[in-house]
């Protein structure tokens, strides 16, 4: 709706908006953003988070006391294309904060 996202501008940095601040967007598919809200001057960083290498995958299982499925779970994640988040899901589900 253009007056949500007027509304949002105004926020940002419009009237509504204040100064010395930060401000941080997250977004799993950046085309759904309108061009207004990433102009220079609003956006002024972008990082593409992609998906997590085999190292970040292999701390999250060392986190998760996770030892003799690792490499199992590991292809898993791998082959399904996990992002961190659903890795941890899955993780979670696996260990006593599943019950």
């Amino acid at each position: 709706k253009p007056e949500s996202v007027s509304g949002f501008l105004n926020a940002m940095d419009g009237p509504l908006g204040s100064e010395q601040r930060i401000l941080i967007l997250t977004a799993n598919d950046i085309s759904y953003i309108p061009d207004a809200v990433l102009r220079p001057g609003r956006i002024d960083r972008r990082w593409h988070i992609g998906m997590p290498e085999d190292y970040a995958i292999e701390a999250c299982l060392r986190s998760f006391g996770i030892d003799g499925d690792g490499p199992s779970i590991l292809a898993e994640a791998r082959m399904a294309k996990w992002t961190m988040a659903e890795l941890q899901s899955h993780l979670w589900a696996r260990t006593d904060g599943g019950r």
